[in-house]
């Protein structure tokens, strides 16, 4: 399950993957920022019940990304937005919740570099 978190954060934090996969996807590839979005804001109970398998830093760096979510982001799937490159682009509640999925996954130490050119390219 840690993995399926990180994943979530990442696809999260990811401005390039959801350039491609959200704003620019096509009918085989593509991405629902909606479902991005879902994924996101379920980590609070996925940590709940697999939070043994992070560290107690681990932990903190997520708990972090959870009170940003709590404070901003549950009014994610609410906005109403003409289009994804929008939302993507330039909506400030977007920006802020991706820029702090970001800062996460800094502090947990995961390269999202790394991981969007395995995701990117594979």
């Amino acid at each position: 399950m840690r993995l399926s978190i990180l994943d979530r954060v990442a696809r999260f934090a990811s401005l390039e993957l959801q350039r491609r996969f959200v704003v620019h996807g096509t009918v085989r590839e593509y991405l629902v920022a909606e479902e991005l979005a879902e994924d996101l804001l379920d980590i609070e109970r996925l940590l709940a019940r697999h939070g043994d398998e992070f560290t107690p830093a681990e932990a903190a760096c997520l708990q972090q990304l959870i009170q940003t979510l709590n404070t901003v982001g549950r009014d994610l799937l609410r906005e109403k937005v003409t289009s994804a490159e929008e939302l993507i682009e330039r909506d400030p509640v977007w920006g802020a919740i991706r820029s702090a999925a970001a800062r996460c996954l800094d502090c947990l130490g995961f390269d999202l570099h790394a991981w969007e050119q395995e995701e990117l390219n594979s």
